[in-house]
C-alpha cells in the first residue's frame, strides 16, 4: 500500500519520534541498575541494535514503550474506568514469568506473549480506528498473529475482555475482513455475527479513510480540521466504545493533563 504522505511529510513525522531516552526505557534502565545489573546501550554490533544489552548475561533488550502506552492514542474506556486495558497489558506480560524468547548470535530476544500481542493489537487498532484510521497492514498484523497462535491465545480470556471494553463489534467486523476479503480461514477465529453493510463500510474507510491528509500545522486550521475528522468519525465512535463522544472528549482532555507526555 503507497505511503499517504510525500516523502519531507514523512521525515517531519518520523524525525519526531524519539528512539532513545524514553521514559519505558528509563524505567527499565533504572530498575536495573538499583538491582545490581550492569549493562551497554544501543550496541550497533548487536543485531537490531537493542536498547539494553548485558552481555554477562547474553542477554539483549528491546524496549517497546507502545505496548504500555498504546501507541500514545487516548480512548475513554483506556483513561478512565475502574478496570483499565493498560493493567491487563500489563498483567499478562508476566504471565507466570514464561516470557518466550528467541535467540539472534547468542544473544536472548524476549517476545511478547500471545495472549499480549493479541490484546495489544486489538486494542490499537480500536483506538486508531476510532479516533482516526488504520491501515490494511494493521489488520494483515492481526490476522498473522492468529494465524500463527491461534492455539496459543486464550480467546475466552480475550474475549471476555473485549465485551467488558464494548469492543466486540469492531472486533468481530476486523474477523470478518480476514476471512472473507483477505483469504485467511475462518477456523482460526471466533465466530461471529456481523452487518454485512456495516463490515463493508469498515473496509472502505481502511482502504479509503476519509480524513487522509496530515493534520495542518497552524493552530486553527488544525483545530478546524480535528474538529470535522471528529464529526466525521461518529460513527466509528458509538462502534467502539460505550461512552458518548462529549464524555470522551472531556475524558480524553482530563487523561492529557494527567498524562501529557506519550511515547
Amino acid at each position: 500500500m503507497p505511503d499517504r504522505l510525500t516523502p519531507e511529510q514523512r521525515h517531519r513525522c518520523m524525525s519526531r519520534i524519539r528512539s532513545r531516552n524514553t521514559k519505558p526505557e528509563l524505567k527499565v534502565r533504572r530498575w536495573l541498575w538499583q538491582h545490581g545489573y550492569r549493562y551497554r546501550l544501543n550496541v550497533k554490533s548487536v543485531p537490531g541494535s537493542p536498547d539494553i544489552v548485558m552481555r554477562r548475561y547474553r542477554t539483549a533488550i528491546f524496549v517497546n514503550g507502545c505496548f504500555w502506552h498504546g501507541h500514545g492514542v487516548a480512548s475513554p474506556q483506556v483513561d478512565s474506568g475502574e478496570f483499565r486495558v493498560e493493567s491487563q497489558l500489563k498483567g499478562c506480560s508476566i504471565e507466570g514469568c514464561k516470557i518466550p524468547c528467541v535467540e539472534v548470535n547468542g544473544e536472548k530476544v524476549y517476545l511478547p506473549s500471545p495472549n499480549l500481542h493479541a490484546l495489544f493489537l486489538i486494542r490499537h487498532m480500536v483506538s486508531h480506528f476510532a479516533a482516526a484510521n488504520i491501515t490494511l497492514r494493521q489488520v494483515l498484523d492481526w490476522a498473522f498473529l492468529v494465524e500463527k497462535h491461534t492455539k496459543e491465545i486464550d480467546w475466552e480470556w480475550l474475549l471476555s475482555i473485549v465485551d467488558k471494553f464494548h469492543m466486540r463489534e469492531f472486533f468481530s467486523y476486523i474477523n470478518a475482513i480476514c476471512v472473507e476479503d483477505l483469504g485467511f480461514e475462518a477456523s482460526i477465529f471466533p465466530k461471529w455475527q456481523i452487518n454485512p453493510q456495516q463490515k463493508d463500510r469498515v473496509l472502505k474507510d481502511i482502504l479509503e479513510p476519509a480524513f487522509r491528509a496530515e493534520a495542518p500545522e497552524d493552530f486553527l486550521p488544525r483545530v478546524i480540521y480535528k474538529y470535522k475528522r471528529w464529526k466525521g468519525n461518529a460513527w466509528k465512535h458509538d462502534m467502539c466504545y460505550s461512552e458518548g463522544r462529549w464524555s470522551a472528549f472531556w475524558s480524553g482532555i482530563w487523561a492529557k493533563i494527567l498524562k501529557p507526555a506519550s511515547i
